[in-house]
């Protein structure tokens, strides 16, 4: 199976970590190398924004996102837009606010 595991951009209206330096996607970066026997890559779009680029040529079957409540409308436009490119990958989400608030992930699309 192939996973592609995305941070999503940080939002422009919040002041994050990006404002002073980028610190690596370190839990994905522990999902990824504890996952055996599947295909996983990374993509940090705080660095690289181009999701349909990396969907097309990685053509994951499970795309998983994490985040903070910052970034809550930027995780779903990461879900929403995957599954506007292919409905049949499975998308998940993970993180501190998904997993306090899931209810915030409940959406139709």
């Amino acid at each position: 199976m192939r996973v592609l595991l995305v941070q999503p951009p940080e939002s422009q209206t919040v002041v994050g970590f990006s404002k002073f330096g980028c610190p690596e996607p370190l839990a994905l970066e522990i999902l990824a190398a504890s996952v055996r026997d599947h295909e996983v890559e990374i993509l940090d779009m705080r660095m690289d924004r181009d999701l349909e680029r990396r969907l097309r040529r990685f053509g994951p079957q499970v795309v998983g996102v994490t985040g903070y409540t910052p970034t809550v409308p930027q995780m779903l436009a990461v879900c929403r837009s995957t599954k506007e490119l292919d409905p049949f990958i499975i998308t998940v989400v993970g993180g501190y606010h998904a997993t306090l608030c899931p209810e915030d992930f409940d959406t139709p699309d």
